[in-house]
């Protein structure tokens, strides 16, 4: 019986020695064969994805959890956008005890570094579904307590403009409120370039604030650009600072993300403040009611100097304006690209027109109402001018006063002038061997 009894202990010692050399074994080729590992890991991947990926090396440790990838790469089609990743390192730190019990979050953070993204879009794609993304994300952070990124880029190709994000630094975490995340952005070289490719915009960009995915999906942030480059063609504008602050939630049921708050402020040039919608219907329609403030008529006029002919070099405008209305604007339609409707006051304001053998210099105020596209634009309203002198090559007037009504329709450049008022202190006429001068002279015309 002892006999048997000691066979049995010896075979079932055996047994458990060989699952305890299998153990060992098991533990040596996971610690030490982890090129092995890694290739397990890319054939998974593959498989579940259909994406190849190529790692160079890889290195973990399981107490504490520890993941840690270099030079990883590869590249997918997502409808008609073919996207390239390549990830410097990327680093996976956890608590096997959670993952092996299923209990999320499965990750304490996950740290990329030198991650480049390039996406180039051939042509729009299947409509945007926000309430998709934003699933997609309440799932990918319950896994993960904080993501961050260090020193990586992205880059947008379109057919005739390119989006530049360099050095970016962004961070992920949960805040205090329920299924809300705090994000935080540092971008040191943004840059725009379009077509021709004289045409482009440079600046920093640091922003943070809050991303809530609970039954009411929300959003809110303050950004602010600096050193902002703005070339067109020969000419170059610098703005110091842009700040943008908004607030906004989304509408699953409309698909629309909703801006009940939005304010841009180029401090002493221009305050734009109103609510914005975002619809994601078969086409990208933004819904924008602002109220924009002008404080320098000046900077803004320098900036379109680059649209007007050469002849009007010689103009000065400096003053204030606001506009009051709405805009209605389909990317995706060149030919009703936006549609604008609304109220234009001009403050009274400081206008002087310098040229060869004539100088104006006047103050001129009015209000007008804009309605339709731009190539299609009808404009009506009404233009005052006041203390107004003129100097010319044989005409001379002095305390000038106009009172003009008008209606302007883009299309077919043509002005309508159903009344004119005009009055002078003193016009003097001077012609070869004649020279004519009358005080307080006025005229009323209608339907010019």
């Amino acid at each position: 019986m002892k006999k048997k009894l000691k066979k049995v202990l010896l075979i079932l010692g055996s047994i458990l020695l060989f699952f305890l050399l299998i153990v060992v074994i098991a533990s040596l080729l996971f610690f030490y064969r982890k090129p092995f590992i890694k290739g397990i890991i890319e054939k998974q991947i593959e498989k579940r994805t259909g994406i190849h990926v190529t790692i160079r090396t890889l290195d973990y440790e399981l107490f504490p959890l520890s993941v840690e990838a270099e030079a990883i790469e590869f590249a997918t089609k997502l409808d008609e956008t073919e996207v390239d990743v390549f990830i410097e390192k990327l680093v996976f730190k956890g608590d096997i005890h959670r993952i092996r019990k299923k209990v999320r979050p499965y990750f304490e953070t996950i740290e990329g570094e030198g991650v480049r993204i390039i996406s180039n879009v051939k042509k729009a794609g299947n409509k945007i579904v926000i309430e998709d993304i934003l699933r997609g994300f309440s799932t990918g952070m319950s896994y993960v307590r904080r993501i961050g990124l260090k020193n990586s880029s992205l880059e947008i190709i379109f057919s005739k403009q390119k989006l530049i994000l360099q050095g970016v630094d962004l961070t992920l975490s949960p805040s205090e409120a329920q299924k809300s995340f705090a994000y935080t952005l540092v971008c040191r070289n943004a840059e725009g370039i379009g077509q021709p490719q004289t045409n482009r915009f440079q600046n920093v960009i640091q922003g943070s604030g809050t991303l809530s995915v609970r039954e009411k999906p929300a959003i809110e942030g303050r950004f602010v650009f600096t050193s902002n480059r703005i070339v067109y063609g020969a000419k170059e504008e610098y703005f110091e600072e842009i700040d943008v602050n908004f607030d906004g939630e989304f509408n699953a049921d409309k698909n629309e993300l909703i801006f009940s708050s939005l304010e841009i402020e180029l401090p002493s040039l221009v305050n734009l403040t109103g609510p914005l919608n975002l619809v994601f219907q078969d086409e990208l329609t933004l819904l924008f009611r602002p109220r924009i403030q002008i404080d320098s008529l000046s900077r803004i006029f320098s900036l379109a100097k680059a649209q007007l002919p050469q002849q009007l070099d010689g103009l000065e405008l400096d003053g204030s304006a606001f506009f009051e209305g709405e805009a209605r604007i389909t990317p995706t339609r060149p030919e009703q690209k936006a549609n604008i409707s609304g109220l234009v006051v001009l403050n009274p304001s400081h206008f002087k027109y310098l040229t060869t053998g004539y100088r104006l210099d006047s103050h001129v105020s009015g209000s007008f109402k804009i309605d339709g596209f731009p190539d299609n634009q009808n404009i009506s309203g009404r233009l005052k001018v006041a203390q107004s002198s003129f100097t010319g090559k044989h005409l001379e007037a002095f305390g000038v006063s106009l009172d003009i009504p008008f209606v302007y329709n883009r299309k077919g450049s043509k002005i309508d002038i159903t009344s004119l008022k005009a009055s002078a202190a003193t016009l003097i006429l001077d012609i070869p061997n004649a020279k004519f001068k009358t005080d307080a002279p006025s005229f009323l015309g209608k339907d010019l």
